[in-house]
């Protein structure tokens, strides 16, 4: 139950407090965030890991969610290798094919 719980606050900071664009609707609120970020002057690689850390917070919590009721992962190294490759994948893209190299 502990790890439904945990993953249900990474979800809800995923969706509400991170600009990680998830739905076509959240493009206004997500670009408010990163709007207001930028008008306090806040480093564009900063922004950046803010987003990453809602992609990351997502991916980890449904993770976590069916970790404790459907699947059961026996260790939580598993989660954290899942957590990692999909980092690892979303970095890769964002830096390497987005033109954010240029920072």
């Amino acid at each position: 139950m502990k790890l439904v719980a945990l993953g249900a606050v990474l979800v809800i900071y995923a969706i509400f407090f991170s600009p990680c664009f998830i739905e076509p609707s959240d493009v206004l609120v997500s670009t408010g965030y990163i709007v207001i970020a930028n008008e306090m002057g806040l480093d564009p690689f900063v922004i950046w890991l803010w987003v990453m850390s809602g992609y990351v917070a997502l991916f980890g919590g449904v993770a976590l969610g069916f970790g404790g009721t459907f699947i059961h992962f026996k260790h939580p190294l598993v989660i954290t290798l899942l957590i990692m490759v999909f980092a690892g994948i979303l970095s890769y893209w964002f830096l390497f094919f987005s033109g954010w190299t240029n920072i």
